[in-house]
């Protein structure tokens, strides 16, 4: 019982400061990717404006800390940690601004890629992988096409030689309407 009860108040983003996500095993990688984000609620209240729950639904991204009382941006703290010091190492606590603030850094390059590692971390094969080894394959088919024109080109150029130094015509000999 007491282990469930401690377990309960884990704070994973205290930990993932703690020690990176990239300085894990990669089970350890694959077991924090797989379980969910930690969506606590927060006692975050800037002037008249305080923490709702539902912000969790409408961002995908978006997880909290307890012990930080902060939000945070789970890919990038997985991923691209301190890139954002409000979303990644202090924890983003103004709640006056948090909706255009948000906006602006789901529209960043580094949340972009994070956002990109997160969704195919794991995947059996990687989506640039996929791509990389469909253009690999259309690129050989396509060599294999030219090789067999040219082998054609070949067949017919040896045709041509053979007929002019014989001297003979392409038609035959009956040029009669």
């Amino acid at each position: 019982m007491a282990q469930i009860h401690a377990q309960i108040f884990v704070d994973v983003v205290v930990q993932l400061l703690q020690r990176p996500f990239g300085s894990r095993s990669i089970a350890d990688q694959k077991l924090t990717v797989q379980q969910p984000r930690p969506m606590p609620n927060l006692n975050i209240k800037t002037g008249d404006r305080s923490f709702q729950l539902e912000w969790y639904s409408k961002k995908d991204w978006l997880c909290g800390s307890i012990i930080r009382n902060g939000l945070f941006c789970w890919p990038c703290l997985l991923f691209k940690p301190g890139v954002s010091q409000s979303w990644t190492e202090r924890g983003y606590t103004n709640l006056r601004n948090v909706l255009s603030d948000g906006k602006k850094h789901e529209k960043s390059t580094a949340h972009l890629e994070a956002y990109k590692m997160w969704k195919t971390f794991d995947v059996s094969e990687r989506v640039d992988v996929m791509f990389s080894r469909a253009r690999r394959e259309e690129i050989e088919r396509h060599n294999d096409e030219v090789r067999q024109n040219r082998g054609m080109l070949r067949t017919l150029s040896e045709a041509v030689v053979y007929l002019s130094r014989q001297e003979l015509p392409f038609r035959g000999h009956d040029e009669s309407s």
